[in-house]
């Protein structure tokens, strides 16, 4: 029976193919990590922003989200004076008649026509990068996470600004970035996924993003 061994260069080769796979396999979540902190990096440089600009304007800054959109986007915009009236936003997914929903996209479109994007920081919006996405966002007026449509934080000339919560995702992990009403810090937080099968990251990145959101919201600290 002929028996034959590899030669040094099959045994070379199966080596290189080896540490390629391994690279790329190793490389991924470390490169998500990266997209995820330059964006939330350059998140938190906008909600800053936006509250130097209230106070400097003398008027209402929002940032808006686009969270549906693919890539997700975001904006820097100023408004009206400080006596403007805020709308609500509240969860009226399966709630509301055609004539309601009717009514509160025209008025969402009055109250967007009254801001203005901010040239300085962008003529164009800012957009995520292609492996991050919006999971959605939140304040302590809100009873639950928004994930679809269109929503803003508030920056007053005061000096306040809205107490919220944002949540983005890659395919490894969630983070999130919360903001307080008066002070210029962002506390930025981790949290890794271990489900390897995509339903299932789907179905954790949901649970998991209305977890936080509800521990945030409660006040109650890790």
């Amino acid at each position: 029976m002929n028996q034959r061994g590899f030669t040094l260069l099959e045994i070379l080769v199966a080596l290189v193919l080896a540490s390629f796979v391994l690279a790329i396999v190793i490389s991924e979540p470390f490169s998500q990590r990266k997209s995820l902190e330059e964006d939330l990096a350059q998140i938190e440089r906008g909600l800053r922003y936006m509250s130097d600009e209230s106070a400097l304007k003398n008027t209402i800054v929002r940032m808006k989200f686009f969270i549906e959109k693919e890539p997700g986007e975001w904006a820097i915009e100023y408004g009206p004076s400080e006596n403007f009236v805020i709308p609500s936003k509240e969860d009226v997914s399966g709630t509301e008649t055609s004539e309601e929903e009717e009514a509160r996209l025209k008025k969402e479109k009055e109250t967007n026509m009254k801001f203005n994007k901010i040239a300085d920081f962008g003529e164009s919006n800012q957009e995520l990068k292609t492996n991050v996405k919006f999971v959605g966002i939140g304040t302590r007026l809100m009873g639950k996470l928004q994930k679809k449509g269109e929503g803003a934080i508030y920056a007053f000339p005061g000096g306040e600004k809205d107490e919220a919560i944002i949540v983005l995702a890659t395919d490894e992990e969630i983070a999130t970035l919360e903001t307080s009403a008066f002070s210029s810090n962002v506390k930025r937080t981790f949290y890794l996924l271990s489900e390897r099968k995509e339903d299932e990251k789907e179905a954790k990145i949901e649970s998991l993003s209305e977890e936080l959101f509800l521990k945030w919201q409660s006040g109650k600290k890790d």
